[in-house]
């Protein structure tokens, strides 16, 4: 599969936002993080790299993923990078930034 253009891919969320603007908000950031998991565990379940069939209902996971990741942050509120306390992290390598 060949790599998709950065707006293709926003435009794909942003017409997945605008389906679920008919359906009723979650209610909690807790009921969002369970609902996302379940989204996961469909799209883990739909990788089989064998399988094109397989691979699209995945990214179809995926898509609902980041739009369901957007609306949570819309209503709950989202932290830039340089907004975030730095977080100590236990490896020494991750700590520095080094991958």
């Amino acid at each position: 599969m060949s790599k998709t253009p950065r707006k293709k891919v926003y435009r794909a969320i942003e017409e997945e936002l605008v389906a679920r603007k008919s359906l009723s908000r979650l209610g909690s950031i807790e009921k969002y993080v369970k609902y996302l998991d379940v989204l996961l565990g469909f799209a883990k379940n739909n990788t089989n790299p064998s399988s094109l069939y397989n691979s699209a209902a995945a990214l179809r996971q995926i898509k609902k993923l980041a739009a369901i990741a957007i609306e949570c942050m819309e209503e709950y509120g989202v932290f830039l990078r340089s907004d975030e306390p730095p977080v100590r992290m236990r490896s020494p390598r991750l700590a520095k930034g080094k991958t």
